[in-house]
């Protein structure tokens, strides 16, 4: 579809970032005031994102049509896609890139690091838009050499989800009772799992679920006070004392403790546990949310939540901050921006918490309780989301890290999970596999 270029304007009041929102003054003009005079030109804009499942089309299927509405010169063309960042690098090489890329931390500097992206502070600027009002993670992610690079969309939500049954079973103390007495760390959260862990009526039920894979297991790293690879992402440190430890932890919750789904165990990697009840407690994102709910209307689940427990040596959280990032090459850089603010503005955020897969990118909306309560299940916890979202760590990413690096090390990881490798001979297997990789151009 041809794309024609416009002329510079300010977008329509209501789908800049809400008036109530302290931090983010509205923009003001845009399609509203076309019968003045300042009508956009129209303009097509290619968005491209991934994880193209049917609750990412319908959500970008809502924000379209939001869009559209609010901008009726501009049009939302709709790019879905697997395997996200080879295709976008795919596209870029072909001459046909897209005019605004659905960014996430774990691809960010592929294509900042290549100086395909606008830098969006002088927009943010000019629009009286603040980068206060997003969650420091995602300031630090897509900020590069003085520039930002993305305006960030939407946020994993960071939270240890548990089901009340298993607790009231056996007269264990919640999880936000520990919280709130402050005794929410690795020590407390494995004696809880040893207490909830039993055989009742014939069906194993474990405590915890696992974690694995690097982008979620790298929270007990740097809880630990370590960290996977350098700031300047040139060296592995995988092997590093801290690292194992963190990772002799986690496989000792199966091997050792016995508290959570072996490898391989049906439970260990489906989503009906959530649904059938059987698991007590899991690290995840909003995206365990349709299974939490089935599990709910099937009366084999009461849910609650809390904030990640705290670690030995800190309170770090992951997560996985997400951005609308706009391509240098878009002929249709001002309507690409107005998709940018609406996605991020109260409508567009409403959007996002209603699909359950991810929590708002603004920190003003995760602490206003009117917005809130139209999205958020009654027994989730706005604060908890907000105190994990707050204590976020950037994940180092590093040349290929999506799929070679990640797969890597979730290969090796898996076998020191299961007991086949020794975690420092798997931590050291990825090491080698990985240093020569970090050694390379994003």
């Amino acid at each position: 579809m041809a794309r024609n270029g416009m002329t510079r304007r300010r977008v329509l009041a209501g789908a800049a970032l809400a008036p109530t929102v302290a931090a983010c003054a509205p923009a003001s003009g845009g399609a509203g005031d076309q019968a003045g005079g300042s009508a956009a030109a129209p303009a097509t804009v290619q968005f491209y994102f991934g994880t193209a499942g049917a609750p990412e089309i319908q959500l970008y299927t809502t924000l379209k049509e939001g869009f559209e509405r609010l901008n009726p010169t501009y049009t939302l063309e709709l790019l879905p896609a697997e395997n996200e960042t080879e295709k976008a690098l795919t596209m870029m090489a072909a001459g046909t890139p897209p005019d605004v890329y659905w960014n996430r931390v774990r691809a960010s500097q592929v294509f900042i690091r290549r100086d395909a992206l606008v830098d969006v502070l002088p927009l943010m600027k000019r629009d009286k838009l603040s980068q206060d009002d997003f969650w420091p993670s995602a300031v630090r992610a897509y900020t590069y050499k003085g520039g930002f690079f993305g305006l960030p969309t939407s946020a994993s939500s960071n939270a240890v989800y548990f089901n009340k049954i298993h607790f009231q079973a056996v007269g264990v103390p919640l999880p936000t009772e520990l919280e709130k007495q402050g005794r929410w760390t690795w020590d407390t959260l494995l004696e809880t799992a040893r207490r909830l862990t039993r055989t009742d009526s014939g069906k194993r039920v474990w405590g915890l679920k696992r974690p694995s894979g690097l982008t979620l297991t790298v929270q007990y790293m740097w809880q630990n006070g370590g960290t996977p690879f350098s700031d300047d992402r040139t060296q592995s440190l995988l092997t590093s004392a801290e690292v194992a430890a963190a990772e002799q932890w986690i496989a000792d919750l199966s091997l050792k403790h016995q508290v959570s789904p072996p490898v391989g165990d049906p439970e260990d990697s489906d989503n009906g546990y959530r649904v059938n009840g059987t698991v007590a407690m899991e690290q995840s994102g909003r995206y365990a949310m349709p299974g939490i709910v089935q599990g709910t209307q099937a009366g084999t689940v009461d849910p609650g939540m809390v904030v990640a427990p705290k670690g030995p040596k800190k309170d770090t959280t992951r997560g996985d901050d997400l951005a609308a990032s706009l391509l240098k090459t878009s002929k249709a850089v001002e309507a690409a921006w107005a998709f940018a603010k609406y996605w991020a503005s109260e409508e567009g955020q409403l959007a996002v918490l209603k699909s359950n897969r991810s929590y708002t990118s603004r920190r003003s909306i995760a602490r206003n309780p009117s917005v809130l309560k139209q999205v958020l299940n009654p027994w989730e916890d706005g604060e908890a989301y907000f105190a994990g979202l707050q204590r976020g760590e950037v994940f180092p990413v590093t040349p290929k890290f999506v799929p070679q690096v990640r797969d890597a090390f979730d290969a090796e990881e898996r076998l020191a999970h299961a007991g086949s490798k020794t975690v420092r001979d798997a931590m050291q297997a990825a090491h080698t596999e990985i240093a020569p990789m970090l050694k390379e151009a994003f």
